[in-house]
């Protein structure tokens, strides 16, 4: 592995921010000191750290380092002296900045490095200039300053944190591997104590940005080591053990173990290895490091307790079932019909001899009516029918958990929820579901390729469900080359929407329009040959202005029956109305049908998809239970024909629950009754949904829509 030799264990140093600017004396005004308490800030999970104007969060980053700190070792380092006229505009400069006046300070210092490029004081005017161009977003600009100072010769005391600012200039301008090099080249020797565990912390970032995980791991480990603070350390603590549970391999997790034997993260990796034996049944592997976790950490601690648990579970298990799958769906409570009807689908799927004469068997699991019977069906799943994978639940909480637990165990699971960012969990989560941001693609799509829309509006309630939809439509409009013309919210449970419809327009704020208007009165008393009276300025009005071609609408049929006409009445008819499955219901014709006409929706399945699998699928499933299929049946039956597909890949079942993993992830393109369903890298399955339009007060199928 390809590990810079300052990230190995044997080296416990530590690393900062935006750099240290210089030992000017007068250089650190007021306005610098109260930038340098507001960096003070708070800390997100560094897998989720921000970077807002080419700075990470303060734990991170420090806007401004104490440039006097570096005075005395920057005099004695390099022995330069300036001529008086050099000296005279550096001393002008001093006087300018010691006066409040920053444009004219900066202008005089930009002066001292041009007539002295390796003068007295270079680096500490370039390491200021670096900062103000970086303040200004001019990363560019910062990076060249921080190179001149790293480029002298002789070399500058500040050498190292000008190379750190380097590297921070290229991050700010996303040349993560770039900055990744710069950071390599620092000589941390150089670097003042306080400053290490920040650009620790940095190369962290950096590295997790580039999708260098066990480098973006090793680096953090060095953060927490040399953090000065409870908070910082907690903050490295929490990345650290994400990237164990989430991101790492095997392998990368043992080299992490031998860099770190005995000391933190060392029981984390453990825990997390003796998981992943588990999971492939190596029980004599997973109890050495579960009975090192137990004896090396505090009784009753949170690692402790997880390392009894799991070696309790390993008492129970023997090898996992090849051919057993688990379905964990809510089979009781009103919720019931809906498991049920998934397990219809596999059935169906399921139900036929692979070509070694065995059977896949399914074994269910109902998830309960909370989160401790959730735990309870997974590992009963897990470690006592011991099956391969685990297929469900369909509620998003739910399968958040069961994700979750699915990482950790190192169990392939098969969400059926639309729930956000669930495949992001680790690579043992996939999902077969209609989401959002599919459905908003999807429309877009279609809207930019078939109708030819340029522009697009929005019109959507405040509350998760609509401000989820609206933000994908947004990024779809945004990724696909439209303009969003207009976007409008309205409160939940409103019934008058014409005051979001008249603000959609222009109508909303008519002192706004004025100028128009004024050019409306005067053209129709033109027409006229009078003044207009008061009565009739107040009957005139400017006209709607909908310049956009497409308005989707993610609401239910309720709020849609009464915004359809009012729509109209505001004299929006031009655009096309477009929405989410949501729409696919019978009350909106009956509420508002009459208005919808040429209106256009999504929906993840339709019985009349012209494919021979989907043709099959209603077939035999009328024959089997003498009804329609709806999409959850669908939905199950294409699950299960994709494990028909993963275990018919090789005349040998898989030999663990990894290699089904594997096989599931390199399946490809798999024909379902719902559509297409594409098994890669993304796990995110479900890639075509079917597009409906209203027409003369019904729902008419018009065909599929690919998302890739």
């Amino acid at each position: 592995m390809n590990i810079p030799k300052i990230l190995r264990s044997g080296l416990l140093l530590q690393i900062p921010l935006i750099v240290s600017l210089m030992g000017m004396g007068s250089c650190t005004t007021s306005m610098d000191q109260k930038r340098n308490s507001e960096s003070s800030t708070k800390a997100d999970k560094l897998g989720q750290r921000k970077i807002e104007g080419g700075k990470v969060d303060a734990e991170v980053l420090k806007a401004r380092p104490d440039m006097s700190a570096q005075a005395t070792h920057q005099e004695s380092y390099r022995n330069v002296s300036d001529q008086k006229p050099e000296y005279d505009v550096f001393q002008s400069a001093q006087s300018a900045q010691s006066a409040g006046d920053e444009r004219k300070a900066e202008a005089l210092y930009a002066q001292y490095v041009k007539l002295a490029p390796e003068g007295q004081y270079v680096d500490r005017v370039s390491m200021r200039l670096a900062v103000q161009a970086y303040e200004r977003h001019d990363y560019a600009g910062s990076k060249a300053h921080y190179r001149r100072v790293a480029d002298l010769s002789p070399p500058s005391r500040l050498r190292a944190q000008a190379q750190f600012g380097v590297a921070q200039s290229e991050f700010a301008m996303g040349q993560s591997e770039d900055a990744l090099k710069s950071l390599s080249a620092i000589s941390f020797k150089e670097l003042p104590p306080n400053l290490k565990g920040q650009v620790f912390a940095f190369w962290s970032l950096a590295a997790a940005q580039a999708g260098k995980w066990l480098e973006s791991t090793l680096a953090s480990i060095k953060a927490y080591w040399e953090a000065k603070g409870m908070n910082e350390q907690q903050t490295q603590a929490a990345f650290i053990r994400e990237q164990i549970d989430r991101r790492l391999v095997e392998t990368e997790l043992q080299f992490v173990l031998k860099e770190y034997p005995q000391r933190f993260p060392s029981n984390e990796v453990r825990l997390r290895l003796a998981t992943l034996y588990l999971a492939r049944g190596e029980k004599d592997e997973a109890e050495i490091h579960l009975t090192t976790i137990l004896s090396s950490s505090v009784a009753g601690s949170e690692i402790w307790e997880k390392a009894k648990s799991l070696q309790g579970r390993a008492g129970q298990m023997t090898q996992v079932a090849s051919y057993r799958i688990g379905a964990l769906l809510p089979l009781s409570g009103n919720r019931e019909k809906y498991g049920r009807a998934v397990i219809d689908g596999l059935n169906m799927a399921l139900g036929g001899q692979l070509a070694n004469g065995q059977k896949i068997e399914l074994v269910l699991a109902d998830v309960g009516p909370n989160k401790g019977t959730l735990k309870a069906a997974f590992e009963r799943l897990v470690f006592e029918d011991r099956v391969m994978a685990v297929i469900g639940p369909i509620n998003g909480a739910n399968s958040d958990f069961v994700a979750q637990w699915s990482v950790e165990y190192g169990v392939p699971n098969i969400a059926l929820s639309s729930k956000p960012d669930l495949p992001e969990k680790g690579n043992f989560v996939f999902r077969s579901a209609v989401t959002p941001a599919k459905q908003a693609h999807a429309l877009v799509r279609f809207s930019r390729e078939r109708l030819k829309a340029d522009e697009f509006a929005v019109l959507f309630p405040e509350d998760s469900f609509g401000e989820t939809y609206a933000k994908a439509y947004v990024d779809s409009v945004r990724m696909q080359g439209g303009i969003l013309s207009a976007a409008e919210s309205y409160p939940p449970k409103t019934t008058d929407f014409k005051v979001p419809i008249q603000n959609m327009i222009g109508k909303g704020h008519p002192y706004m329009r004025s100028e128009e208007f004024k050019m409306m009165v005067e053209k129709k008393e033109t027409e006229l040959g009078r003044d207009l009276t008061p009565k009739e300025k107040r009957e005139l009005e400017t006209p709607p202005i909908v310049d956009f071609d497409v308005l989707f609408i993610p609401d239910t049929y309720r709020p849609l029956g009464q915004i359809v006409p009012a729509l109209l009445y505001a004299d929006v008819k031009t655009p096309v109305l477009i929405g989410p499955a949501t729409w696919k219901n019978p009350n909106l014709l009956r509420r508002a049908g009459q208005y919808l006409d040429g209106s256009l929706f999504v929906d993840s399945w339709s019985s009349e998809r012209q494919s021979s699998v989907t043709k099959d699928f209603v077939e035999q499933f009328q024959v089997r239970n003498g009804s329609m299929p709806n999409s959850l049946n669908a939905l199950g039956y294409d699950v299960g024909l994709a494990l028909n597909m993963a275990y018919k890949k090789s005349s040998m079942p898989p030999s663990s629950r990894d290699e089904l993993r594997s096989r599931l992830e390199y399946l490809g393109e798999v024909p379902g009754a719902m559509g297409l369903h594409i098994w890669d890298a993304s796990r995110d399955t479900l890639s075509e949904l079917q597009l409906y339009k209203t027409q003369r007060g019904a729902f008419v199928y018009q065909g599929s829509i690919r998302l890739n």
